[in-house]
Parts: structure tokens; sequence; C-alpha cells
């Protein structure tokens, strides 16, 4: 269990970490109004579940896309590429469980502390992360790619 602490982003994104074991991580998440798509995602063995506790979240799940508002709820089977990302004009909140926690929380970590989102920084953390984090088409072979080049 992790005392609550706040991780900040270059793209205005704010997670406050609520829990943090081996079985779990649960966060707030705070996305910044009209945020740009981000790429879809899979965490191989976790699941996730997302809460919407205020605005709207944009959300794609399998091929499966939706707008999720304030008390609604989505789940993220493990191994399922995914993406959300809030497109209204007003912020959003969220509420994020992860299970089991193994690897994310410094997946999550990594990416925001980086200074900005350039590729060859993303490639950097999602090669560390690979056993928490897969990238989908065309994203993952940029990033395999980039990847030769960093540690």
């Amino acid at each position: 269990m992790v005392a609550e602490r706040t991780l900040e982003s270059v793209t205005g994104e704010r997670m406050v970490i609520q829990e943090s074991t081996p079985d779990v991580l649960r966060f707030e998440r705070h996305l910044p109004p009209r945020q740009r798509p981000v790429p879809k995602v899979a965490h191989p063995t976790q699941e996730a579940h997302l809460k919407v506790l205020e605005g709207r979240l944009h959300a794609t799940v399998g091929g499966k896309t939706r707008d999720y508002g304030a008390g609604e709820s989505l789940t993220v089977p493990a191994g399922t590429f995914h993406s959300a990302w809030n497109v209204d004009a007003q912020p959003a909140r969220v509420l994020v469980e992860f299970s089991p926690a193994e690897g994310i929380l410094g997946f999550f970590e990594e990416m925001m502390g980086l200074t900005s989102m350039n590729l060859l920084g993303i490639a950097r953390v999602v090669k560390h992360h690979r056993d928490a984090v897969r990238l989908a088409a065309p994203y993952a072979q940029i990033v395999g790619l980039l990847g030769l080049f960093v540690r």
C-alpha cells in the first residue's frame, strides 16, 4: 500500500494513486479537455475497471467504441486492446483499478514522467515495461523499430 500521491504528465493529465499492492492498483485519473486520441494498448495479465466520476470518457475496448458518462463503468479484460480519452470541452475524472497490479505502476510512473511525448521516449518506456503493456499495430511496429535505438 502507498500513501496517496499524484503523478502529473506534460499533457496535463494527472493520476492520484490511492492504493498500490501486488494485487491492485487504484487511482483517480484526471483528464484535461479535448485530448488527442491515444494509441490502443493491451495489458497482458491485468484486468482494468474504469468508472467515470465526472465528465465523459470516449473509449474503445476490443472493437467496440462508445462514450461513457458520469456513473457509468467499463471493464477491460486482460490482453484486450483498448484506448480511452476525454473528447469533451470539460475535464473528466475516472476511477481506474488494475488487478493484478504487477508492473503496471512502474509503467505509469515512467510514462507520466516523460518531459515530452516523443516517440523515442515512449519506445523506451514501452520496451522497459513490455510485460505490463503492449501496443497495437501500427504503433507496435514503429516503437519496435525505435526500440533498437534505446535502452
